[in-house]
């Protein structure tokens, strides 16, 4: 017998948008690297020109991970790891799917998505998840340098861009 029912279900989700809209009001911008236009290096398997589609900017839910020190020849540098969280249904509106290796940028920093899970069941219903769960570290310096949008756009996006770890644009 279940206990929450499609109208519970709705609610819960009309709550949970709004509050990540209306409330949190923090937003991301995502780009989603298309795999199947970048070239990999044969040798090490990274591509060292990385092609993406237009960025799009979402609201998430965004928490700061305890900050880690990297201590090595140089001034300390602390490493500060996030955990975005988009609204499922938001992902499933715009048609839009995070996966391991995209980007994101959250304040002035562009940070690479780790994995990809949905970690909270609604009411242990394993069917259906509210959120999706991105860990996402700081992009390495060069790795990943998009020119800086204008405004992107709210919704899905159209249009590629073509960038190398220094920065240049062919």
């Amino acid at each position: 017998m279940k206990f929450v029912t499609q109208k519970e279900l709705s609610f819960f989700h009309a709550v949970n948008r709004e509050l990540i809209q209306a409330v949190v009001q923090q937003s991301v911008i995502y780009y989603q690297i298309m795999a199947e236009q970048t070239v990999a290096d044969d040798l090490y398997n990274e591509s060292v020109t990385k092609v993406w589609s237009s960025p799009v900017r979402i609201n998430a839910l965004v928490l700061y991970e305890n900050s880690t020190e990297q201590i090595t020849m140089l001034p300390p540098d602390a490493k500060f790891n996030i955990d975005i969280y988009f609204h499922k249904q938001e992902l499933v509106d715009r048609n839009m799917a995070p996966k391991m290796g995209d980007f994101v940028k959250f304040g002035s920093l562009l940070y690479e998505i780790l994995n990809v899970t949905e970690p909270q069941p609604i009411a242990g219903m394993v069917d259906q998840q509210m959120m999706v769960k991105c860990p996402c570290t700081p992009a390495r310096r060069g790795q990943f340098l998009p020119p800086e949008p204008s405004d992107p756009q709210v919704g899905p996006a159209a249009g590629m861009g073509l960038g190398t770890p220094t920065g240049g644009y062919r």
